[in-house]
């Protein structure tokens, strides 16, 4: 069990890192970071928002999650747009957690969508 939150957390991680490095630049105006795995926040302001907000592991944990309960209407949710991998996270994840896997085939594009269900719990921008 150990690993498998290590292994999770560290997916987390890489979505963040991902997210702030080209999925989310075209609607989220933030200075510039350093990642650091302590803090796994940036604060910056949606294009068109006037107050700032937080994108930190726990938005990208109720992303993934509010994704993931969507089950079978993911698709439909998320049609006209590139989905890129993310429906495979339906396939990989089960009652006992994440396969390993799952780790490297999240793009740009789902870590955006990712965070955008984390933050607003729909997909907003795109």
């Amino acid at each position: 069990m150990a690993k498998m939150k290590q292994a999770f957390q560290e997916f987390c991680e890489d979505i963040f890192v991902t997210a702030v490095e080209g999925g989310i630049d075209y609607w989220f105006i933030y200075t510039p970071y350093t990642y650091d795995p302590d803090l796994g926040r940036i604060e910056g302001t949606p294009y068109g928002e006037e107050e700032p907000v937080v994108i930190d592991l726990a938005v990208v944990w109720a992303g993934v999650n509010s994704l993931i309960a969507l089950g079978d209407d993911l698709p439909n949710k998320l049609e006209g747009t590139p989905v890129g991998n993310l429906a495979r996270l339906l396939e990989h994840h089960d009652a006992e957690g994440w396969l390993p896997d799952v780790l490297n085939i999240i793009d740009a594009a789902d870590a955006d969508y990712i965070v955008q269900y984390g933050l607003f719990g729909d997909l907003v921008y795109g």
